[in-house]
């Protein structure tokens, strides 16, 4: 999805600086006045919207922010949970199926990411994806380890894996890839409204009502974009509907 959004910011006039790294937001009356680069650049803007995670997000804000009453604090004390990713190419069909959630193993989700149309392998193969949320456990061990638990798992719950080859496989390990739901964890949620009176706050992390989800991320962008066009004075609701609940989501929360 990162070409596509690239496309359309500059589609809309957006200006995209790549290998451009953001070292110090400059603050004065309560308010950011610009935002200083690593090679010396400094920019400016009406607004300014991070998209940041909390730890990079403390990195930029001078101390004396920080240590104000602003509720900036609270990025101190967040902790980080990992997410592992395992793709695996067969030479041949093993699901039908687009997506499966797994209770009770090491692999929580399995995404069937590509077929024979699609794959860059060719044949009969296919292209599965694969994700552990929470993994600590998994982070000491090495690709082949985890593979290898990837396909025990597999082959209890997809019995065409059995017979198939592996003719590739990835293995991706994000330790901060979200921050960790522990209890009062919503205290320090902050609002996308930032105590700066020019600076906005979006990310999963955020107080989005959600959980450390792309949706609530992108929810937390839309609330952001709604904050500015209200100082604007262009107030509108955009933020998008959550979908329906499912049956068997509605079934499961009767209990």
């Amino acid at each position: 999805y990162t070409e596509p959004c690239l496309r359309f910011l500059t589609r809309h006039g957006s200006t995209v600086r790549l290998r451009s790294t953001a070292t110090r937001l400059e603050v004065a009356s309560r308010r950011v006045c610009g935002i200083l680069l690593n090679d010396g650049t400094r920019l400016t803007g009406d607004y300014y919207l991070s998209s940041l995670p909390p730890d990079a997000l403390l990195k930029l804000l001078p101390e004396e922010v920080v240590d104000g009453s602003g509720g900036f604090g609270s990025l101190r004390h967040f902790e980080t949970s990992p997410i592992t990713a395992i793709y695996l190419w067969f030479d041949r069909q093993v699901t039908q199926l687009k997506q499966v959630a797994l209770l009770g193993r090491k692999i929580q989700w399995i995404f069937n990411k590509a077929s024979s149309a699609d794959s860059s392998l060719g044949g009969e193969d296919s292209y599965v994806g694969l994700v552990v949320s929470a993994s600590r456990k998994l982070l000491p061990l090495g690709p082949s380890a985890i593979v290898e638990m990837a396909l025990d798992d597999l082959r209890e719950v997809l019995p065409s894996v059995r017979e198939a080859a592996v003719l590739g496989s990835v293995v991706i390990k994000e330790p901060s890839a979200t921050f960790s739901c522990r209890a009062g964890c919503d205290e320090i949620r902050p609002k996308q409204k930032s105590a700066l009176e020019n600076f906005f706050i979006s990310g999963d992390w955020t107080a989005t009502g959600w959980p450390p989800t792309m949706e609530g991320a992108v929810r937390s962008g839309y609330r952001c974009a709604e904050l500015i066009l209200e100082r604007e004075g262009h107030a509108s609701s955009i933020l998008q509907p959550d979908l329906p609940t499912a049956r068997l989501s509605r079934w499961i929360g009767r209990f």
